[in-house]
């Protein structure tokens, strides 16, 4: 399964949540963690708070999350198929206030990426990590 981090501001999953509800069934954990299901096995997303991707980064890495937001929470999306994921991303992260990292090279504002993944509907970010000329 491969994942990418969704950075906000503040506690983001009732709104994340709200946000993922027409994409298919919701089931919503009294931890914070989401579990998304569309109309096949692969088409499922896991996101959830996960502060352990702290321990994962960098110093370098840390630093950038820092600059865009000083406290971040961080949520991991779990996925297994990118279509499915690339609709839980426009769905949830059409959104100036959060940052995403694709974990495949790319860090930007969240909203940046969902006009890249709207603009782009075949790009497979983890075959072609270079984001395509917007």
């Amino acid at each position: 399964m491969d994942a990418v981090t969704i950075l906000a501001p503040e506690p983001y999953t009732a709104i994340l949540a709200a946000r993922l509800r027409p994409l298919g069934r919701l089931d919503e954990h009294e931890n914070g963690n989401l579990a998304l299901s569309g109309s096949s096995d692969y088409e499922r997303v896991y996101l959830y708070p996960n502060p352990l991707i702290w321990n994962e980064l960098a110093p370098e890495e840390v630093s950038l999350y820092r600059s865009v937001i000083v406290h971040p929470v961080l949520y991991s999306m779990d996925f297994v198929d990118v279509g499915f994921c690339r609709k839980a991303l426009i769905a949830a992260c059409d959104d100036e206030r959060l940052f995403l990292d694709n974990d495949f090279g790319l860090f930007m504002p969240a909203r940046q990426y969902v006009r890249l993944l709207r603009a782009h509907p075949d790009w497979d970010w983890k075959r072609d990590p270079a984001p395509p000329d917007e």
